[in-house]
């Protein structure tokens, strides 16, 4: 019977393959030591067995990577808690050389900080639990910190003023937002223009939009909806897309237009 890859599991495996082999231990000898058979070492490195808490503590007191692994662990459990589309956009995003965000109504989930995520949340899913907010405000808010520190694609992102304007989780949150977004820019960590209030109706206002760029395959667009979003592969929706993105960047600020009006936005907060 064919086994069935988790690709969060997939990714917490080559990690502890990694660490294998950094310490220089065959599948067998690591199982030796974690008390657990060679056949199940194999199986968390591949992602078709979810280790459960014990296992990652065996394996912490072998590779000693002071929490680093349980930490991990514990984002990988809240990952896998995802539905199935939101994994393959996040496991897209992180193969990605190149990703351009246009959003007309919010910040991008990618940017947003956790006062932000958890207002859009709170207020997007009342029927949810605290806890189960959370660990969508957590997963949400360290999704560009693994982008970064990883093949740190370019980053460019478009939304319009309003957005910038609006006061979600009210005045101290969107002040934080701002603080953040501003540190995003200077840092180089993204390119960031915002549409100016004014313009014309246009192709940005039909929905979100999210393009996804690689070196060793065709582009993906990501397209959102109420109920979650999807991947799309076809060649004529990923270009008529990407024109969109086109227009709406070609009528925003400049780079350094758009840094002041933030910064004068961000002033305004009272």
């Amino acid at each position: 019977m064919t086994e069935k890859i988790n690709p969060t599991w997939a990714r917490f495996g080559r990690e502890i393959r990694r660490l294998r082999i950094q310490a220089g231990l065959s599948q067998a000898q690591l199982a030796k030591q974690v008390a657990l058979s060679p056949a199940m070492i194999g199986a968390i490195e591949r992602g078709t067995r979810t280790p459960k808490r014990d296992h990652v503590d065996a394996l912490e007191s072998v590779f000693t990577t002071n929490g680093a692994l349980h930490r991990r662990w514990t984002d990988s459990l809240n990952s896998a808690e995802q539905p199935d589309w939101y994994r393959q956009v996040v496991t897209s995003e992180e193969r990605a050389t190149e990703i351009r965000t246009w959003h007309p109504f919010v910040m991008p989930g990618l940017l947003q900080t956790p006062g932000y995520a958890r207002a859009i949340f709170s207020h997007g899913r009342p029927t949810d639990s605290s806890d189960q907010i959370e660990k969508l405000v957590k997963s949400r808010c360290r999704r560009l910190d693994v982008l970064t520190s990883n093949n740190k694609p370019d980053l460019w992102v478009v939304i319009p003023e309003d957005v910038i304007r609006s006061r979600v989780g009210g005045i101290e949150a969107m002040q934080e937002q701002l603080a953040h977004l501003l540190n995003l820019v200077e840092s180089g960590t993204i390119h960031f223009q915002v549409l100016p209030q004014g313009v014309p109706n246009h192709a940005g206002l039909s929905g979100a939009i999210r393009l996804l760029g690689f070196t060793d395959k065709p582009p993906l667009a990501y397209c959102e909806h109420s109920a979650g979003g999807a991947l799309v592969d076809d060649m004529d929706v990923v270009r008529r897309l990407s024109r969109v993105f086109s227009t709406v960047q070609a009528w925003a600020l400049n780079p350094e237009d758009t840094v002041n009006l933030v910064k004068e936005t961000a002033r305004e907060l009272v």
